[in-house]
């Protein structure tokens, strides 16, 4: 597998003027981006503070700056997390986010959540304010964008941090131009998307047309046609958008129980370049009625993941030491296409515990150690799956 890489100093700074460099002690020269060769559409968002240079001038106080930042940062990165969102990075005063649901695109209940999502970042304000208020900290304005398109996935050398590069996140940043605070504007990818899906009756849709709203004196207005505004309808109708937002999560989370507890319908990928292992593993899952794919070729198992939809394999289980790319870097490279991957390292070596301690993002619940008993090792495959 080709992988491509330039250094961070390197990259063309107009291609992508959403990127701001880390300050200098944090940085390092060895560190590199690599592309894994994988291309995905996802809902890509921007939320940022209106207007935060003059804002911020007016704090004085060092660690007063720092809680006005930490508190809106901080509060909008629970709110997408807490609906299935990813934040790429933040920026200053800007968080860039993806929702990796949306690879794919007939996933309504993972779009309906990029929609609720954004109207809980808005409603989220007046928290927000009473926070800051109780900091002797003016209010923030801040603004919402997001758009659907193509990305290409990234990760750090030194790291493993994941990054997207397309031109749907430079055009995402353009559009935060345009929008007014306390707004969420989207694009129209994302638009023609959400219209298809019952849910989009429950928010208000306006058509914005740039060229007829007084925004002729912004550079970037050529490359859209109109953008959309986002918001509830009323009190009673959002009230109602809510309930039905979590009737719907309960009845995925049911379906995803019922699913659990049937073995056939579990899909299980296995990688170990040890082929007596490989069968023994194959063999014993496959007399669970679990449905496996193994490969003994680290290269070709991650080419195979990669033509699949990310959420095909309900669990992957894989060997650390494995020529190719080994365990570790196949570990974050999967989790790279898909954040909610259940997986399960495989080790014989003595110096485990302290290996994953060294290592950012994986922990010992993750981690199988040979031998194991037949019995042990389906039990931690059942618990891993449905936890």
């Amino acid at each position: 597998m080709e992988v491509l890489s330039f250094n961070r100093t390197d990259y063309d700074k107009d291609a992508c003027n959403y990127v701001r460099s880390r300050p200098d002690n944090l940085t390092n020269d060895n560190d590199q981006i690599k592309f894994i060769n994988y291309t995905q559409q996802y809902c890509i968002g921007i939320i940022d503070i209106v207007n935060s240079t003059n804002e911020t001038s007016k704090i004085s106080s060092p660690p007063k700056l720092r809680k006005y930042y930490s508190l809106f940062l901080n509060t909008m990165s629970s709110v997408i997390n807490n609906y299935n969102g990813k934040v790429i990075k933040n920026i200053g005063d800007s968080l860039f986010f993806y929702f990796p649901k949306t690879c794919d695109e007939t996933n309504e209940p993972a779009f309906h959540e990029v929609f609720e999502c954004g109207m809980r970042m808005l409603s989220s304000s007046s928290i927000l304010d009473s926070q800051l208020c109780e900091n002797d900290l003016q209010p923030i304005n801040y603004r919402i964008c997001m758009d659907y398109g193509e990305v290409e996935i990234a990760m750090s050398d030194n790291s493993n941090e994941v990054d997207l590069f397309g031109s749907v996140i430079n055009e995402c940043s353009k559009m935060n131009n345009f929008v007014s605070s306390k707004e969420l504007w989207i694009g129209e990818k994302l638009y023609y998307r959400a219209s298809k899906s019952q849910f989009i009756n429950d928010y208000a849709i306006n058509k914005v047309n740039l060229q007829n709203n007084g925004f002729n004196n912004i550079k970037s207005v050529k490359n859209f046609d109109c953008l959309y505004s986002v918001s509830i309808l009323d009190e009673i109708q959002r009230n109602k958008t809510i309930l039905d937002y979590r009737e719907t999560q309960n009845t995925i989370n049911k379906n995803n129980l019922a699913r659990s507890k049937d073995n056939t319908s579990i899909n299980i990928l296995v990688i170990d370049d040890e082929e007596d292992i490989l069968y023994t593993f194959t063999t014993l899952l496959n007399r669970e009625g679990y449905k496996v794919k193994a490969f003994s070729n680290s290269i070709e198992a991650f080419t195979h993941f990669t033509e699949k939809s990310p959420y095909f394999y309900d669990l992957i289980l894989m060997d650390i030491r494995m020529p190719g790319i080994n365990g570790i870097q196949l570990y974050h490279k999967l989790r790279a296409i898909n954040p909610y991957a259940k997986i399960l390292l495989i080790s014989a070596l003595d110096v485990v515990h302290e290996l994953i301690e060294s290592i950012p993002g994986i922990n010992m619940k993750e981690i199988i150690r040979k031998p194991i008993e037949p019995e042990d090792f389906i039990l931690k495959i059942k618990s891993t799956i449905n936890d």
